[in-house]
């Protein structure tokens, strides 16, 4: 086996996805976009009909830094009208994030801004996130009722949902507002909690407000919210100190009876940031003999990997014994997995909250 080193990089983790209408530019293909100017280069701006526009804008202006934009239909819907977008045309816009080498957020805002993403839709969009490790952020219907969020929610770890919709300025209608769904905005948090803290720092509290936002549909009490947080469902709430701010971080996987061990946004986010960097630092291991010198050289790298975030603040404990392990042995992979050309590892880390390990199993199949 080669005796060069192989050190393990962490991946980026806020490259968003977006799918939707826009006024202009191409059909079907993920545009990378670094800032709203360049958004309105590319597709034309905010569009009245467009809440894709409204949500991209809102993701730049809360700290997004890297969007991938799909277009999947050529006009935007009427009002009160789902328009030419239908469920073909969201497998197209999702199959188009297949060119995009790393995603790890998508937002697909509704197609119409009365309108509600059809359980279908997001049912599809789950398993592409799943498929990817990236995590979706799914809006609160429109009507804002606790009951029908409460039936909206599909029990899973990679994804979220945010209660209730923004009031925003609206700058195609003067001094009138707009009501929209939080997506680019959450998104957009999101990229910046990891900028300035890391993946393993919830993307809630006073550090998560909301930028270029007047107000919310609707303003949960503090046993709406106490009772939506106890169900996965995330709130967005006024603070007299920090103005509007996310209230929770929990998964779809987070209401109180699931006891899940992927309960909180940053434990399963952290989690698909492991498994990606060391799925993409051990790409080097598909052409060595699957024996112990290589299972010894993959836990040598993959515990300087997990030894560094633990010095960046990302895991619990105050010693590397205490924060995380790397297994990769004959126990985890057996003769029949080494005649298949699979290797398996086992990592498991101590995140931040809850007190208590977590389990990755990675295969590396040649």
């Amino acid at each position: 086996m080669s005796s060069q080193n192989h050190p393990i990089q962490g991946v980026a983790s806020s490259n968003t996805g977006f799918i939707g209408s826009a006024l202009s530019g191409p059909m079907d293909q993920a545009v990378h976009i670094t800032s709203f100017s360049e958004y309105e280069r590319e597709f034309g701006g905010l569009g009245s009909e467009s809440p894709m526009s409204y949500a991209v804008w809102h993701y730049f202006e809360n700290g997004g830094k890297h969007a991938f934009v799909v277009r999947v239909v050529k006009n935007p819907p009427k009002k009160g009208s789902a328009g030419s977008i239908g469920f073909k045309e969201i497998q197209q816009g999702l199959k188009a994030f297949d060119k995009v080498d790393l995603l790890n957020l998508l937002c697909i805002p509704p197609f119409g801004f009365q309108l509600d993403v059809d359980l279908q839709t997001w049912k599809a969009a789950l398993e592409y996130c799943t498929s990817r490790r990236a995590f979706l952020i799914v809006d609160a219907p429109a009507m804002g009722e606790k009951e029908a969020v409460m039936r909206s929610i599909p029990a899973t770890m990679n994804a979220a949902l945010y209660y209730p919709r923004l009031v925003i300025p609206d700058p195609l209608n003067g001094s009138s507002v707009r009501l929209v769904a939080p997506c680019g905005a959450v998104a957009g948090i999101f990229a910046r909690t990891d900028t300035n803290f890391g993946v393993w720092k919830e993307p809630a509290g006073p550090h998560a407000n909301l930028i270029g936002t007047l107000g919310i549909s609707a303003s949960p009490s503090d046993e709406d919210a106490d009772e939506l947080g106890r169900l996965g469902i995330n709130c967005i709430r006024y603070s007299p100190s920090h103005g509007l701010v996310i209230w929770s971080a929990r998964t779809l996987q987070g209401p109180d009876p699931f006891s899940s061990e992927w309960k909180y946004i940053p434990v399963r986010r952290t989690a698909l940031y492991i498994e990606e960097s060391i799925y993409r630092g051990l790409d080097w291991t598909v052409s060595e003999p699957n024996d112990e010198p290589l299972w010894a050289q993959i836990r040598l790298n993959v515990g300087a990997f997990m030894q560094t975030i633990f010095q960046q603040g990302a895991l619990q404990g105050t010693s590397s014994h205490q924060a995380y392990f790397v297994k990769c042995d004959r126990e985890t992979t057996s003769q029949a997995d080494i005649d298949k050309g699979i290797t398996t590892l086992l990592v498991g880390f101590a995140p931040l909250r809850p007190a208590e390990f977590v389990m990755i199993k990675i295969r590396l199949e040649r």
